[in-house]
């Protein structure tokens, strides 16, 4: 399989070359990456086909920035720019997936990078779990798939204590204007402040009961909340899908469940085998909202793809567990595994996103 090929020469490298990351590393490792999913056909991700491919060759034959809309769809304004920016020297969709994606899977490496002080030799753990979990998103939610690799880059300089908070505060709208559910991030950021001025507090059980009554008043009032940010105009109409039952049905997602349980049973097994501090506190908190908001799936299962912001946290989570925790290693060797399962049953048996099989008719695949 082309895909586990290519995952395994990347992570390979950056395992290889773990003690002495550099420009050229990154570049070996992003670039295999990049290609797969730039060289690939247009029928590969359920979005490639449409407003990605619409977008980009529309504005191919424009002269001048103007509102695109297509099926009354209106595009973030930083993804309209950036395809209007790379349609001005290039008609070529698959240079521009490639340049595109290059964008992302560089900027999880660099977040990456930035926590090597944490996650030490375990950089390449980040990878595994991008490549595994994350890499068949990028294949069809574009815009949010690159709000998702900036908020990462701001979450890694969150978590590396960075100092200048109006760089993360930009990062953050950047992330929001290629897609507007990306405000939902902000939540993260203040939950780390809370967290880390007063962990202790926070790591009790009436706090994280407390947490469940937010989420049943934010599940209880959610059409609410989605009318109130519509009226101040921080997301627009079409996020009425988040509220569509008819169109997308109603049900907890298997796998969004599956992924979201097994990665807060493990930071709580974690947490029984070490000493509780501010940053496994964070984490219980941040996996538990995951599963949590996978309930959101009885209001529409669209409405399930805001908890992806919390997920992609794995990529910077759970290296650092490893590298700084007492973990055992038959635990460790379970959890990469259920990875890898996880990857085989979602992607290679059901074909979520319709990824698999590859294909590429420049590459003859």
């Amino acid at each position: 399989m082309i895909y586990l090929l290519i995952f395994l020469v990347s992570i390979g490298i950056l395992y290889i070359y773990r003690n002495q990351v550099n420009l050229g590393v990154c570049l070996f490792v992003v670039l295999p990456l990049a290609l797969l999913a730039g060289l690939r056909d247009v029928e590969i991700g359920t979005d490639t086909q449409h407003y990605v491919y619409s977008l980009f060759t529309g504005l191919c034959y424009v002269d001048t920035i103007d509102v695109f809309e297509y099926s009354s769809i209106k595009i973030e304004t930083g993804y309209y720019i950036w395809n209007y920016f790379i349609s001005s020297f290039t008609s070529d969709f698959n240079v521009y997936l490639t340049i595109t994606h290059f964008l992302m899977y560089g900027l999880v490496l660099y977040a990456l990078y930035r926590l090597r002080n944490f996650s030490g030799t375990y950089i390449w753990l980040g990878l595994f779990i991008f490549t595994l979990l994350f890499y068949r998103t990028t294949l069809n939610i574009a815009r949010q798939s690159i709000a998702l690799c900036i908020c990462i880059l701001s979450m890694s300089l969150l978590l590396n204590n960075y100092h200048r908070r109006i760089i993360l505060i930009l990062l953050l709208l950047l992330a929001y204007l290629f897609h507007r559910s990306a405000i939902i991030f902000a939540s993260v950021f203040l939950l780390k402040w809370f967290i880390y001025k007063d962990w202790i507090k926070f790591d009790t059980l009436r706090f994280k009961l407390l947490s469940v009554v937010c989420f049943v008043f934010a599940f209880t009032f959610f059409v609410n909340i989605v009318g109130w940010l519509q009226s101040l105009g921080i997301i627009t109409e079409k996020y009425d899908s988040y509220l569509d039952d008819a169109r997308f049905g109603t049900n907890v997602p298997i796998s969004d469940f599956a992924l979201t349980i097994v990665n807060l049973i493990f930071v709580l097994i974690v947490k029984m085998l070490n000493k509780s501090d501010s940053f496994l506190c964070l984490a219980e908190y941040l996996f538990l909202i995951a599963v949590m908001i996978c309930f959101f799936g009885q209001i529409s299962t669209y409405a399930v793809r805001i908890g992806i912001f919390f997920e992609y946290i794995y990529i910077l989570i759970i290296p650092i567990m490893f590298a700084r925790y007492s973990i055992n290693i038959n635990i460790k060797c379970a959890y990469l595994l259920f990875i890898f399962v996880y990857w085989y049953l979602t992607v290679v048996v059901a074909n979520l996103g319709r990824t698999y099989p590859y294909s590429s008719s420049i590459l003859g695949i």
